[in-house]
């Protein structure tokens, strides 16, 4: 997407050379918890690249029967270009993430990660099913946004700086 009347290009633009700045944001890591039995990685065509920087470094024991892979039929090519013998039997493929099944993703009473990257009501939706129907702990849940509907990347940064300066003001801890 193009923010390039977005916030930060702004705010850069102003900035001279020599300019000290500081820049912080989201840095949330990921890792599999050694308990882990079963691991499930869920993207749409936003999530695509960044799961496909994970499956490229997934650590073999986590290539097996596990593992399972949910993804839109739309993010084929683009997934499918990772070079992982053990994907094909991982990867399903459905239609859209938001009419897949989602009975039996997870085992029944295994520590199963879960990992979700897609648009905003689609994690919202899945953030849901893992916590109450797959019973998978918050700790073993990481579940991002990356895009929201109906909203410009521009139109979302503006909603978000109200939000930033009234936590700023409130003291919030912005991690």
């Amino acid at each position: 997407s193009n923010h390039s009347d977005g916030l930060l290009n702004l705010w850069l633009s102003a900035l001279l050379p020599g300019d000290i700045v500081s820049l912080s944001g989201m840095r949330v890591e990921w890792y599999l918890p050694a308990q882990i039995e079963q691991l499930v990685l869920i993207a749409d065509d936003a999530g695509a690249p960044a799961l496909a920087s994970l499956l490229e470094a997934l650590p073999a024991e986590f290539a097996s029967a596990g593992t399972r892979i949910i993804v839109p039929e739309s993010t084929r090519e683009y997934v499918g270009g990772v070079e992982a013998e053990w994907l094909d039997s991982a990867m399903e493929f459905v239609p859209s993430l938001n009419d897949f099944k989602t009975e039996g993703v997870v085992g029944s009473g295994v520590r199963s990660q879960v990992w979700i990257a897609a648009e905003t009501s689609a994690v919202r939706a899945l953030r849901t099913v893992a916590k109450r129907d797959w019973n998978v702990s918050t700790q073993d849940l990481l579940a991002r946004a990356y895009w929201h509907r109906g909203l410009s990347g521009t139109a979302v940064d503006a909603r978000d700086l109200e939000r930033y300066r009234r936590a700023l003001v409130e003291g919030a801890d912005m991690h």
